[in-house]
């Protein structure tokens, strides 16, 4: 499907003009993976290829990502970030600076701390510390205070913890080098 203008207003059609969806948008964007971003008043939202509003149209920003072979809408509400399914279910709610896929699951990341949702959109664990660091690249999650380091799996469990490291190295997609001065 493609926007159409009608007057002032944007809908979709398909490639021979038959009307899918009414002109009733200030703007829309192209469909993508079968989902348009629409815009009412300065507020953004998405819809499906049947006009079903799947992200309220009330977002400062709606962007789509493709993981696991399904779209998701990461979506932006008072500088705080979420993540909506291609069928409109809320997985992560608005309060997180930034969301992120960790193979089939979700993560909110603030920067003291990070949820981790499981593939069912149930939150399994939260992880806490001074410095919590998700690299998303390298789908690693650790959390630093001084000079200790913990590394986490994804249902928050600690599996390595490392004292008095002097500096952590994110090597390629599933390694990481931690560097560690002896005392003198």
């Amino acid at each position: 499907m493609i926007p159409f203008l009608k007057g002032d207003k944007y809908g979709y059609s398909d490639l021979d003009r038959k009307i899918i969806i009414d002109a009733v948008y200030d703007d829309a964007k192209s469909m993508e993976e079968g989902i348009g971003i629409v815009t009412i008043d300065g507020n953004i939202g998405a819809v499906n290829l049947a006009g079903e509003i799947i992200a309220e149209i009330k977002y400062q920003d709606v962007e789509i990502k493709k993981a696991n072979n399904k779209n998701y809408l990461v979506v932006r509400l008072n500088r705080l970030y979420g993540l909506i399914d291609e069928n409109g279910i809320e997985i992560i709610p608005c309060e997180f600076e930034n969301v992120s896929f960790w193979g089939t699951d979700f993560v909110g990341r603030h920067p003291k701390s990070c949820s981790i949702f499981n593939e069912k959109y149930k939150k399994v664990a939260v992880v806490e510390g001074m410095s919590v660091v998700f690299n998303e690249e390298q789908r690693i999650l650790y959390a630093k205070e001084d000079e200790n380091v913990e590394f986490f799996n994804n249902k928050g469990k600690r599996i390595l913890r490392i004292k008095n490291f002097t500096n952590i190295k994110p090597i390629g997609s599933d390694f990481v080098i931690v560097e560690k001065e002896e005392a003198i």
